[in-house]
């Protein structure tokens, strides 16, 4: 086993502090007032913490959620020493946000601990659960076989060192172990070996046509292309751009991606995050590539589908067998998707040089990219 990857992994123990630093500040408050401040909220309530008020820079006057008002950072409500005695929770987490500027603009304003969602769910990981990538600490012992060997799997010295600073910042919360952003353009990065052309293009979680419009940008040509996506507000949106291109190269099927055909439970939000979800609220047809498309004789596959990106490619394993199509499979969905989906590749002896590219904030969109 890779004696780097086994160190950082047994370090985990000595990060964050305990739970109970909540306890030692006069006041606590979360800023950010979204979904994820709710459920903040929720899980210090119930741990016996009580939260005084949420911070958000674009609160309204008078605005309040769960009950308890939202106030700008900078508020004159407290005073510096009210606020030197203040714990502030960050509940954001997404790709979209840069948390380090947050933390200094906190300080900056004299707050006196400020917790990053990372450290936050180290505390309390049993009660938020899995949240994309994040996990409990001590799930990274059980897998360190598996993240050792996912270590060997990357063709190049720069994949390798993603690897290890993803694995570095999930384990000790520090941002400053966050490598840059690719600047290049998502799912066809200029940095790598060029897509076949023209494309035959299987589109895994096509949300709006994203996708679709990058690879234009990119000036790739397509030949063929069949789009999946399941949300039925995203899919209309996909269909209307699909409609203003014209002609008939591109397919939309409004169904989700899986290793078996099948129907599951589906949380729609519209959103890019829409997935299949054991408490959704609705059914929708999933769909192996194999049984689905089996003489489309793809030249690229692309995976966002929001965790279910090592199912569909079990459910893609013929396809991909008979015709190596090039590889862009999102590895930040599911803590384990980043060693698990290349050693999955890997497993099938095909030839793929395989390469780790990251293109947003706080560990999201991460990106396995597979050439032959």
């Amino acid at each position: 086993m890779n004696a780097e990857v086994i160190a950082t992994i047994h370090k985990a123990g000595a990060f964050a502090s305990p739970p109970t630093a909540y306890e030692d500040y006069n006041t606590i408050l979360i800023y950010g007032a979204g979904n994820v401040g709710r459920d903040v909220f929720q899980i210090l309530g119930a741990r016996g913490i009580k939260v005084a008020g949420f911070l958000d820079r674009k609160a309204a006057v008078q605005q309040r959620c769960n009950g308890i008002p939202v106030h700008p950072p900078d508020w004159d409500g407290m005073s510096i020493t009210q606020r030197q005695l203040t714990c502030v929770v960050i509940a954001l987490h997404n790709g979209d946000v840069e948390i380090p500027p947050i933390m200094d603009y906190l300080r900056d304003r004299g707050y006196g601990r400020i917790v990053s969602p990372v450290e936050f769910h180290h505390h309390f990981s049993e009660e938020l659960g899995d949240r994309f990538w994040l996990t409990s600490r001590s799930s990274y012992r059980i897998w360190q076989k598996d993240i050792s060997e996912g270590y060997e799997t990357w063709e190049d010295e720069h994949s390798r060192r993603l690897y290890l600073s993803f694995l570095r910042f999930r384990l000790a919360g520090d941002y400053a172990d966050l490598p840059l952003i690719d600047a290049d353009n998502q799912y066809f990065p200029s940095s790598l070996p060029a897509w076949k052309t023209p494309l035959r293009f299987v589109d895994g979680g096509a949300f709006d046509g994203d996708t679709l419009r990058s690879a234009a940008a990119s000036q790739y040509a397509i030949e063929a292309a069949i789009a999946f996506e399941p949300d039925p507000v995203n899919c209309a949106k996909l269909k209307e751009y699909v409609s203003s291109l014209g002609n008939k190269k591109v397919n939309v099927w409004p169904c989700g991606i899986y290793s078996s055909t099948t129907q599951l439970n589906f949380t729609a939000n519209g959103l890019p995050s829409s997935k299949s979800d054991d408490k959704g609220d609705t059914r929708i047809q999933m769909v192996a590539l194999d049984d689905a498309i089996a003489t489309f004789r793809p030249n690229l596959i692309k995976f966002d589908i929001e965790g279910a990106e090592y199912e569909g490619l079990i459910g893609a394993k013929q396809i991909i067998q008979e015709n190596r199509p090039g590889l862009a499979i999102c590895l930040y969905h599911q803590p384990q998707d980043m060693w698990q989906i290349p050693l999955l590749i890997k497993s099938w002896d095909l030839g793929y040089r395989l390469f780790m590219r990251v293109h947003k904030n706080n560990g999201f969109e991460v990106v396995m990219y597979g050439t032959m």
